[in-house]
């Protein structure tokens, strides 16, 4: 417990903004909750302290609907990254879109406190794969 207590003090030591405290302290309530574990909380502490504020008030407000100069500045804290379109077009072999992550959907979730019931969502989803998967053998 006291290495996560100092890692917690080297996180809030990093804030360069009030209201990404807030975030953070949403993400530790989780970990707290045990919705997720140290190194997730960890791991969206570092996309908060590396992003802008801005970016993260519209990432909390739609990560689907992101404009593209957002998507790029978020790439370098690890909400956002590179993934290479699956169309095909004859003239242009690949293309490169960005996309939120998986931590960046996570801490869209916790900023609006909606985590659990994504989760619920996932599990179901999870379950109906599988139950499809099974009645095919």
């Amino acid at each position: 417990m006291m290495k996560n207590s100092n890692q917690l003090i080297l996180i809030l030591d990093k804030v360069d903004s009030f209201d990404k405290t807030k975030i953070i302290a949403n993400c530790f309530d989780y970990f707290l909750l045990m919705q997720i574990s140290f190194d997730e909380f960890c791991e969206l502490s570092h996309i908060v302290n590396q992003s802008f504020i801005t970016d993260l008030k519209a990432l909390s407000e739609s990560y689907k609907e992101l404009n593209n100069d957002i998507r790029k500045r978020l790439v370098g804290s690890g909400a956002t990254e590179y993934k290479l379109d699956k169309t095909y077009d004859e003239n242009t072999p690949f293309d490169i879109v960005i996309n939120v992550s998986k931590q960046g959907r996570r801490l869209f979730f916790i900023m609006n406190k909606t985590y659990e019931k994504n989760l619920e969502n996932e599990n179901e989803e999870f379950i109906k794969e599988l139950m499809n998967k099974l009645t095919v053998y």
